[in-house]
C-alpha cells in the first residue's frame, strides 16, 4: 500500500512503511549496556559479589542470594571458626596464662578434657607450641580442625553451596578421629577418672 505525498516540485510515491515506527532490536541495545549498570550495582558491590561467585540478573536476586548465604551452614561455620581464630590472634598469651574459662573447673576444681584449650589456641596462634601442648595435649588437633572448618566454609560460600554443611574428605575425617579420640580419652582419664579411683 502506498501513500501519495505531494511536494512543491513533483508528486512522489513514498512507501507507507517509512512512516511506521519500526521496533528496535533489543538485542543490539543490550550489547551497548554495561553489565554493572544493568544490575544496579556500584563497583565495590560488583567486586564483592564477583569474589564470592555471586553475580545474578537483578537486585532482587542479589538480595535473595545474600540472604541465603548469610543463613547457610557454611556462613555459620565460618563465623564460629573464623571468630575463634581471630580472638586467639587478638589476645596475648601472657595475659591469659592464669585464666580458666571452663565452668566445670570453677564448679568442681577438676579440669575437664577441654580445659586449657582457649589458652592453647592463643599460644598456637602466637607460635608458642610448647605452652600449647602443656595447656592441652589435644589442642593442635582441635586447632587444625578449626582451620579446616574455616577453609571448607569459605570454599562452599565461593561456590554458592548454601544448603549443605561443608564436607570433609572421608579419609581426612577418619584420620583426624583416629588421633583425636585417644588423646581426649587420655586427657579425660588423667584429669578426672584417675582422681575418682
Amino acid at each position: 500500500m502506498c501513500v501519495l505525498v505531494q511536494s512543491a516540485r513533483r508528486s512522489t510515491i513514498v512507501p507507507q512503511s517509512l512512516f511506521i515506527p519500526q521496533p528496535l532490536d533489543t538485542h543490539d541495545l543490550h550489547l551497548n549496556e554495561s553489565p554493572i549498570e544493568d544490575k544496579g550495582l556500584d563497583w565495590n558491590q560488583f567486586k564483592e559479589f564477583y569474589w564470592l561467585g555471586i553475580f545474578v540478573a537483578d537486585e532482587t536476586e542479589v538480595g535473595s542470594s545474600l540472604s541465603e548465604m548469610v543463613r547457610s551452614p557454611a556462613a555459620l561455620m565460618a563465623a564460629i571458626s573464623g571468630g575463634a581464630l581471630s580472638v586467639s590472634a587478638i589476645l596475648q598469651p601472657a595475659k591469659m596464662a592464669g585464666t580458666s574459662l571452663c565452668p566445670f573447673f570453677h564448679l568442681t576444681g577438676i579440669q575437664c578434657p577441654f580445659c586449657g584449650m582457649t589458652r592453647a589456641f592463643i599460644s598456637i596462634t602466637h607460635a608458642d607450641f610448647a605452652d600449647a601442648i602443656e595447656y592441652n595435649l589435644g589442642s593442635p588437633l582441635i586447632y587444625g580442625a578449626f582451620i579446616w572448618m574455616l577453609y571448607a566454609a569459605i570454599r562452599d560460600l565461593k561456590s554458592r553451596q548454601f544448603s549443605l554443611m561443608p564436607s570433609t574428605p572421608r579419609l581426612l575425617y577418619l584420620g583426624w578421629l583416629t588421633l583425636t579420640i585417644p588423646v581426649l580419652a587420655w586427657m579425660f582419664w588423667s584429669r578426672w577418672l584417675s582422681l575418682l579411683i
